[in-house]
């Protein structure tokens, strides 16, 4: 970024917008104000950052052009203006209090994973020694413990703590690097950690690593409080320590993360490419998913080919390691399967005290509960499955005004949003809300952020056109406490928006979402959409073929039942079920239903949805006939690919649908001839490509668009992504996918909002 001299000339105020607060960006700006001889002042506001600057002209030239080319490396200047104005100042720089204002808006920092300079404090500064809450200005708690704003001490559970006399000295020394660093501390007078075990308490941090390596090492399980919620841990090689941890969660399946000491420990067990390596020791210290290589214990990730990998963010993480023998420890949220992440220390220890070998916490309250964000690298790209720690509360910069606007978000995987000026703040992961308690925390989530972020008075809220949803009775209930309007929009259609939203897509394009579920104009369930649309509408130029859905919900958990659904459509009445391999071991009874159902039109809601064909492809290759959690079908599906293997079906179009009778039946005629169920899945994952590629060159020709838009969870399927992008690039469209939210239902907000707000301009 060039700054030039008549951009500052006879300018002595710059007003900064970004993620500047919370990062250290007041000291580093401090710091170049006395190299270059500047005078006046920096504060935050909840405009941002301000900064008052007298100087040589020379100098002044430096100063910013130092200040917003190479700032802290956890900060983001988005924006940045300057000015004139009259403003007296003292012969010196300083850093002065924070003000209150009307602003539009200021980004809240996410939280920063320890950083090596207080690793090293922690071995080596007298009153930092051992010290598990050691952070500068460069790392640290930021969302999990912001109550308000601006972001100061006072305004955070740090508020409890006063600081001593010496760490007071280092928060005051523009020359420490912890000049203003809000969750100063040190043993003398910051949080502290406990343990109970065994019916005793221990306080001393020694004492504590020391007993959770015991237990670790015996193969038990041990709750530990993170930077925005407790975890379970254990041992990653222990079989016996993996299915007790998986029987306090009441998991049986879904699979879990491994937290590896270092990144040698990691290559042990999984392929590093630079792009992952770059992600998993980013700041950010996110989970990433990366193809495996040997295994750990059984029962982490069975019948998967990648496991999700986590490295050290917090001092505790490394003081343990440290100690432990084991390299590799289970690190999985501690909720009860469905309910929500569990923040509060006497909840935690009235659950689970007795089924815990331990439970390790400390006396700073998490205010905002901040699960691990997931993430994968796809064609070199980054790819969040769940965005939460590190990443939230940081908001998307868009072009049009949002101010005030609520969105409620999907049903499940859900992150509320909310409208400021020309941003959109999502919230951090809330999951599946049909659960009472984890609704709870929703209402109360969407509270915080309104009371953190001064919206008063919303000009509307968003939600799901679906009219049974949870999100949609809360919508409904918002509408008439605070007597504004209530927009609907399709699910769809938000996927496909939550991408425009990111680039800056304003113009018709070509939108492709595929996914499980989602409501659709027709009142059946839509999931396999080609769409042509802009911000405002869409039309629905092609579908997969609708199948009926044996039992609804119930089919989901039960692919076979798809599978039938699908046989049944193409072989009637003459289905013989028994000369199917996949269906020996289904109770004959529940077949038997399945068939009367389907015979007499019965409790059979009609599907298009992408994530059931999968289902019923994963069911017919017997590798999912039940499911314990969502896309575990596909998920199998795509782990067991021949990447040699570039064949593919027959597919048939019939107007506006995309019918697979075809390919069903290739595929039982290969499953007859033993051809390999890898080779089997790689055909039925091309031809699915072979489709998108042939339906966009069609929409293509009529409406002459260049732009393709590929989103839902559908395209978390890395082999099915990367192919589509590759073929259509190839081929000279333009592809643009989700990189800053998931393109499943966790950016459902997103889009939300960026509808609503078109939609209020019209």
């Amino acid at each position: 970024m060039i700054i030039r001299y008549d951009d500052i000339k006879n300018k002595n105020f710059l007003r900064i917008h970004g993620l500047v607060q919370g990062v250290g960006f007041r000291p580093f700006v401090y710091r170049l104000a006395k190299k270059y001889g500047i005078i006046g002042f920096i504060r935050n506001t909840r405009n941002g950052v301000e900064v008052v600057f007298y100087g040589s002209i020379d100098n002044k030239l430096r100063f910013i052009q130092e200040l917003v080319s190479d700032p802290p490396s956890a900060a983001d200047i988005e924006s940045f203006d300057v000015s004139t104005i009259d403003q007296p100042v003292s012969e010196d720089f300083k850093i002065v209090n924070s003000i209150e204002s009307s602003c539009d808006f200021t980004e809240i920092g996410p939280d920063i994973a320890t950083c090596n300079d207080c690793l090293q404090d922690i071995k080596t500064q007298p009153r930092r020694l051992q010290y598990s809450f050691t952070n500068c200005t460069h790392c640290g708690p930021r969302f999990t413990i912001i109550k308000s704003f601006p972001y100061d001490r006072k305004e955070t559970t740090m508020d409890v703590f006063e600081m001593c006399d010496e760490c007071k000295k280092e928060y005051s020394d523009v020359d420490n690097r912890r000049f203003h660093a809000q969750p100063i501390s040190c043993n003398n007078c910051g949080p502290r950690y406990t343990m109970l075990a065994t019916n005793r308490k221990i306080s001393d941090i020694d004492e504590i690593i020391h007993a959770v390596n015991l237990i670790i090492k015996n193969g038990g399980v041990i709750a530990i409080k993170g930077v925005g919620s407790f975890v379970l841990v254990c041992d990653a090689k222990n079989k016996q320590a993996v299915k007790k941890i998986r029987k306090i969660k009441k998991r049986d399946k879904k699979p879990f993360a491994v937290m590896f000491s270092d990144v040698k420990e990691l290559e042990t067990f999984v392929f590093l490419k630079k792009e992952e390596q770059k992600a998993i020791t980013s700041w950010q210290r996110p989970v990433v998913l990366l193809n495996q290589k040997k295994r750990l214990a059984p029962g982490i990730n069975d019948g998967l080919n990648t496991l999700g990998c986590i490295l050290p963010y917090m001092p505790f993480h490394y003081q343990l390691f440290e100690k432990l023998q084991t390299k590799a420890l289970v690190y999985t949220s501690c909720n009860i399967s469905g309910e929500p992440n569990l923040i509060d220390d006497d909840v935690v220890v009235n659950q689970l005290e007795d089924i815990t070998d331990g439970i390790v916490m400390y006396n700073r309250k998490i205010w905002n509960c901040a699960d691990d964000s997931v993430l994968q690298i796809i064609n070199g790209q980054q790819q969040l499955i769940r965005r939460s720690r590190g990443y939230v509360p940081r908001s998307i910069k868009v072009q049009f005004n949002t101010e005030g606007i609520i969105a409620a978000g999907a049903e499940q995987k859900n992150c509320f949003a909310i409208g400021k000026n020309n941003h959109i703040t999502l919230s951090q992961h809330i999951g599946d809300i049909k659960n009472y308690e984890t609704y709870q925390f929703y209402r109360n989530s969407v509270n915080r952020f309104m009371n953190l972020y001064q919206i008063y008075n919303p000009p509307c809220i968003v939600t799901d056109a679906h009219p049974d949803y949870i999100t949609s009775q809360f919508a409904y209930d918002f509408q008439k406490k605070y007597n504004t309007q209530c927009i609907k929009v399709y699910h769809h259609h938000a996927h496909i928006a939550s991408v425009m939203a990111e680039y800056g897509l304003k113009d018709k394009l070509i939108g492709i979402c595929f996914d499980g579920s989602g409501y659709g104009r027709d009142g059946n369930i839509w999931g396999s959409e080609f769409m042509c649309c802009d911000l405002l509408g869409f039309s629905r130029e092609y579908h997969f073929e609708y199948m009926p859905m044996p039992g609804g919900d119930l089919a989901i958990k039960q692919p076979w039942r798809m599978a039938i659904s699908y046989l049944y459509q193409i072989y009637g009445e003459s289905l013989n079920y028994a000369e199917y391999e996949f269906l020996r071991d289904i109770c004959r009874d529940q077949i038997t239903m399945v068939l009367a159902s389907l015979q007499k039109n019965i409790n059979l809601p009609l599907s298009c949805s992408t994530g059931r064909l999968f289902d019923a492809v994963a069911s017919m290759l017997n590798i999912c006939n039940h499911t314990d959690f969502e896309a575990e079908a596909p998920m199998k599906l795509e782990a067991i690919i021949d990447h040699t293997c570039i064949d593919k079906y027959d597919f048939e179009i019939r107007g506006k649908v995309i019918s697979f009778r075809k390919m069903i039946v290739q595929i039982l005629q290969d499953l007859k001839n033993n051809v390999p169920v890898s080779i089997i899945s790689a055909r039925f994952h091309q031809t699915i490509v072979a489709v998108v590629i042939k339906i966009v060159t069609l929409m293509c020709q009529k409406y002459k668009i260049n732009n393709v838009i590929l989103s839902g969870g559908t395209f978390q399927n890395r082999y099915l992504l990367g192919h589509i992008e590759h073929q259509l690039q190839n081929i000279g469209f333009k592809v643009f996918t989700n990189r800053k939210v998931p393109p499943n239902d966790g950016g459902i907000a997103l889009g939300q909002i960026t509808i609503a707000a078109h939609l209020l301009k019209t």
